[in-house]
């Protein structure tokens, strides 16, 4: 569990762990598409999935103001069911955790956006998983997973 999981943050968590275990076992844990979004990596039509996760009751969204910003506070409504992911994913998902919860939401943006994968795009294009191998802090994810 994560204090403060602002959207960013979430989506940030959601692309690192995807892509670390696409690099490790060729597959995702969502199956979710990412693009270039100016704060950095986010699943495809990121909002709607927010929504449909609110909508189902599975989470509560809170907006809060600092200063001059603000952001969408997620709030877990339900504890999720670990039972569908495989030993590998579950790995993966505590990995990130450990490493990358205690980031705010800026860092874990500046991680990415230090990332060629980010840089070379263009705002909405896809981030294609066959290139997680070269993230740099995937390489390091990997390292310490294997």
């Amino acid at each position: 569990e994560t204090q403060g999981l602002y959207k960013t943050k979430l989506a940030e968590l959601l692309w690192l762990a995807d892509f670390a275990h696409f690099s490790l076992k060729g597959t995702s844990i969502t199956g979710l598409s990412y693009v270039k979004m100016p704060y950095g990596p986010a699943p495809d039509r990121f909002h709607i999935l927010l929504g449909l996760l609110q909508e189902s009751g599975c989470v509560d969204m809170v907006t809060q103001d600092f200063g001059e910003y603000s952001g969408d506070l997620i709030r877990a409504r339900k504890t999720p069911d670990l039972s569908c992911l495989s030993e590998s994913e579950k790995g993966v998902l505590e990995a990130i955790v450990l490493r990358f919860c205690s980031m705010t939401s800026k860092e874990l943006s500046d991680l990415s956006h230090g990332e060629l994968i980010w840089q070379s795009r263009p705002d909405g294009a896809v981030l294609p998983y066959e290139e997680a191998s070269g993230v740099g802090v995937i390489r390091e994810l990997k390292r310490e997973l294997c």
